[in-house]
């Protein structure tokens, strides 16, 4: 049976396709017959009211199939899923599914074609249901797929028309608010932390005075790697009471209570509904919000009725219209049946789907991306698209899909600006952020480390040399630096990245921090080798070195040897002069008859420690296996010398 129903939803994408077909083949031949026709009468209106009578031509014409086909589904997975269990109904909703008043989800976009969106909802509606507000889900009463298909037949005979409850389309219109200026859209643009959204939503064309209106505020969370999502609030609002919200008069208290009276609102959620009522009406006042953007379209949801976890939405005929700040009939809402002028209303080409997560991402939803149905369209928004077309002179910064051809020639951008006067050359676009710029930032606080490392190890070698308390204190300064030159590289490469993340197209320089750099480095190397120079030649020759060098000879071990110095009449300063031939000390040590080659190393090592050499004394001792030399080489040196 899922094989037939699978069927019967690739059948319906044909019979779509052959009436779009047919619809533009029409078309084409009554404009050709309009070039050739002299007698005045246009063919294309005549075929546009027939169109407009017959049901298939329509946007909605598959509504009711498709509904059916979902239906189906719905009883297809649970007839699997009671399978699975054993013969138990799975627990789901009995009663139609009520939107939450606040969630947090990840939300990603895409756009689709006119033509494409049948087999995308009939691709979707495979694996969650089309969800109609204020209508059981299928299934919840226990009815067979026969009664189904009967209620079905015999609604088409009474007349063909379905319940409104049936309708898989609904009208949504969203009412943007910014302020003047549009600060909230140049938040909003760059993407940063805590950037927020006002708007008030209702269902239909137009609000009458007892239909309810939502009020929203969506505040953006970080980036994905921080694991936060994007949240929403809204509280329900009579639409009598609106323009009292905006003007900051608004008694919440009272619209709480009367939202409650009328079964919009539950007594537990009152509480929370009134704070957050109070406090947007606050930042309404504080920011000077206004309405700004107006966006209508016709809007299908998949989504299981017991569950927010995933949620897919298409609008299509989404139409873009600029407010008139509260409206001049002292509204707060332009009228929409009032004559708009040439740039108040855009028609965007494509149909927006989204799809909102509570969870990982399915594999179903993985499997129909790949399908290239749908085309990318990461962070787009309808309200961005709208300030920048209606409002081009006030924003600094446009959104990047602005550029996309497509949209250049859809939306007539060029067309409706020159009209209006205004212009969007001067107005960065805010393009998506390279791979490579991010890999740039990373080998700039790369080379920031190495120098970082560099200093390390100036400073490690001035506590290493042996100089004294002060060389030591001079090393921990430098180290130091280098803690807070890393320290600063590492807060620098952060804040960079953030601006990034939020396109920020300024404050990139750093003006200070290279000058710091250049003056640590040079401050290290000079200190580094002030203090070598002052550690060899204030240690050469000088009278506490020989007295330490008579203290070693003079103790019991070395005592012999000295004596033989003495007899050869070689003095210590001699031997110091002759630094750093310690082939020629050895040799002249052999010679003075002191064959113990512990003594002749005692001796050299006290000598080369007086240069601060004792290292490469004790390295070339080892290397040349002095102290293994014969007596006969020893006396040929002793003799030349």
């Amino acid at each position: 049976m899922a094989l037939d129903a699978n069927a019967v939803g690739d059948s319906m994408v044909e019979l779509d396709r052959f009436a779009r077909l047919n619809i533009l083949a029409l078309r084409k031949i009554c404009k050709k017959v309009d070039k050739v026709s002299s007698n005045g009468d246009s063919a294309k209106t005549w075929l546009e009211e027939r169109l407009e009578k017959e049901g298939f031509s329509s946007p909605p014409a598959l509504d009711a199939l498709l509904s059916l086909l979902s239906d189906v589904h719905s009883l297809l997975r649970q007839r699997r899923d009671e399978e699975s269990n054993g013969g138990k109904p799975r627990a789901d909703a009995a009663g139609p599914w009520r939107p939450p008043t606040e969630f947090e989800r990840s939300t990603d976009k895409y756009w689709v074609k006119p033509e494409d969106v049948p087999a995308v909802m009939v691709k979707i509606l495979r694996q969650i249901p089309v969800l109609i507000m204020h209508r059981p889900p299928a299934g919840a009463t226990r009815e067979s797929t026969a009664s189904l298909l009967l209620q079905t037949q015999a609604k088409e005979a009474q007349g063909g028309a379905n319940e409104p409850g049936d309708a898989i389309h609904g009208t949504v219109s969203s009412l943007y608010l910014d302020s003047p200026e549009l600060s909230l859209y140049h938040e909003r643009i760059v993407r940063g932390e805590g950037a927020r959204l006002y708007r008030l939503r209702w269902y239909g064309l137009s609000a009458g005075e007892e239909d309810v209106v939502f009020v929203e505020r969506k505040t953006h969370r970080g980036q994905r790697w921080t694991g936060s999502q994007s949240s929403k609030e809204r509280f329900p609002l009579e639409a009598l009471a609106v323009g009292a919200l905006l003007r900051g008069a608004c008694d919440i208290d009272e619209q709480v209570a009367r939202m409650v009276a009328r079964g919009r609102l539950r007594e537990e959620q009152a509480r929370a509904t009134r704070e957050l009522g109070a406090d947007i009406q606050a930042e309404v006042v504080r920011l000077r919000l206004q309405p700004t953007v107006r966006t209508v379209y016709r809007r299908c949801a998949f989504q299981r009725a017991d569950s927010n976890a995933v949620r897919v939405t298409i609008d299509s005929g989404l139409s873009l219209v600029r407010e008139r700040s509260a409206g001049e009939d002292g509204g707060w809402c332009y009228p929409l049946d009032a004559l708009l002028g040439c740039g108040d209303v855009i028609h965007f080409p494509f149909t927006v789907l989204e799809v909102k997560l509570q969870c990982e991402t399915p594999q179903w939803v993985e499997a129909l991306l790949a399908t290239g149905l749908l085309t990318p369209a990461n962070k787009f928004s309808k309200y961005l698209t709208g300030c920048a077309s209606f409002f081009p002179r006030k924003v600094r910064v446009r959104p990047s899909w602005l550029d996309e051809p497509t949209l250049v020639a859809a939306l007539g951008l060029k067309a409706c600006c020159s009209a209006s006067g205004d212009s969007l050359e001067g107005a960065v676009t805010a393009r998506p952020v390279d791979p490579k710029t991010i890999f740039a930032l990373e080998r700039t606080f790369i080379q920031w480390i190495s120098v970082g490392v560099l200093l390390f190890s100036i400073g490690l070698a001035l506590m290493d040399t042996g100089a004294g308390g002060r060389t030591k204190s001079v090393g921990y300064a430098v180290l130091a630096s280098a803690s807070a030159l890393v320290i600063y590289a590492l807060l620098n490469f952060y804040r960079r990245a953030s601006k990034l993340a939020r396109r920020d197209t300024s404050g990139y320089v750093d003006e200070f921090g290279p000058a710091i750099l250049v003056a640590m480095l040079i401050a290290a190397s000079v200190t580094y080798m002030c203090v070598e120079h002052v550690s060899s030649n204030g240690t050469s020759g000088s009278d506490d070195d020989l007295d330490t060098l008579s203290d070693l000879l003079n103790t019991t071990a070395l005592r012999e040897a000295a004596t033989k110095l003495e007899d050869a009449k070689l003095s210590l300063e001699g031997l110091k002069d002759v630094l750093p031939d310690t082939l020629l000390i050895n040799s002249l040590l052999v010679a003075a008859d002191i064959q113990a080659p512990g003594d002749r190393l005692a001796i050299i090592n006290a000598l080369m420690k007086s240069r601060n050499a004792r290292s490469n004394a004790h390295s070339w001792l080892e290397s040349r296996a002095v102290l293994g030399y014969s007596s006969a080489s020893a006396g040929a040196n002793s003799r030349a010398a």
